[in-house]
């Protein structure tokens, strides 16, 4: 299984065709996992019909070096990111 790690902040207005996207591949042995960066945005509003789909992860905005513990904190396996 592939881990997709979408790192989000303040980007609500593409996180649904970016979803929609990685839904289309034709490889499936995936988990989608989007990080909210603290984002101010309707971020968690536009999740809303993927929710049975992917893992949601929200913390406080901390920029890449926290973004990326989360990562390893919950997909020590191969990943793949999205940015």
């Amino acid at each position: 299984m592939i881990s997709v790690i979408i790192p989000v902040y303040n980007r609500a207005k593409y996180i649904a065709v970016c979803l929609e996207s990685i839904f289309r591949q034709t490889y499936t042995d995936f988990e989608i996992l989007v990080v909210n960066d603290g984002s101010t945005d309707d971020l968690e509003e536009v999740l809303i019909p993927f929710a049975d789909k992917i893992r949601y992860f929200s913390k406080p905005n901390g920029g890449g070096c926290q973004r990326e513990e989360c990562w390893h904190r919950e997909c020590p396996r191969r990943i793949c990111c999205v940015s």
